[in-house]
């Protein structure tokens, strides 16, 4: 399964998706992770990414997605995380390109959204483990950049507000659900299984 965690800069995606490894066997892709291949060796001027760096990113991420679909570990969940804009066309080709890798992949993905009010925002964005992780850390600008905007809300996304809430409680409650699709999934395969029996013995 894929769990796609979506949120504002300083919303706990990337905390978040930490705390469900310590209870499921999952792997994080963080935006970050892309993003600073670039960013890492580039001269980026007042913080603004030129068109074409974004492109590349893009390239990199396609590239990221093409190994896993022939590298992946089966057992394994994959962690995404972004901050996807409404209306948006550089994420809306994100989100595309993850749909379609489930799809080629056969794999249910698990939307989260995260929302969080704008004072624990600026709280949060100003943590030290943030401005290691090459993040934003400026409080001004992360606000400048999302001011007006709304996130993306896939259908049947999970929406938590996590202003009050902490990473390990937003965990456990993606946790629950994930282990809820299974047993529904292994509960209608039983039963596929049990009425093809059935046809078979009156068919026979």
């Amino acid at each position: 399964m894929l769990i796609y965690l979506i949120g504002f800069p300083g919303s706990g995606k990337f905390t978040t998706a930490k705390e469900i490894c310590k209870t499921i066997d999952a792997a994080v892709i963080s935006n970050n992770l892309f993003n600073n291949i670039i960013f890492n060796i580039v001269d980026l001027r007042n913080g603004n990414v030129p068109v074409d760096l974004w492109e590349s990113i893009f390239l990199v991420r396609e590239n990221m997605l093409a190994i896993l679909e022939k590298h992946h570990i089966k057992s394994k969940h994959y962690i995404f995380t972004n901050e996807l804009i409404d209306g948006d066309p550089y994420d809306q080709r994100i989100y595309n390109s993850v749909i379609n890798f489930s799809e080629r992949m056969n794999l249910d993905i698990l939307f989260v959204v995260l929302h969080c009010d704008t004072q624990e925002l600026v709280k949060r964005i100003q943590s030290e483990e943030r401005s290691k992780e090459n993040k934003i850390a400026d409080p001004d600008s992360a606000m400048e950049r999302i001011k007006g905007k709304k996130l993306f809300v896939p259908e049947g996304a999970l929406e938590f507000d996590n202003s009050h809430l902490s990473a390990k409680e937003v965990a456990k409650k993606i946790v629950e659900k994930i282990k809820n699709k299974r047993k529904r999934r292994r509960k209608l395969v039983g039963t596929s299984i049990t009425n093809h029996v059935g046809k078979e013995r009156i068919h026979g």
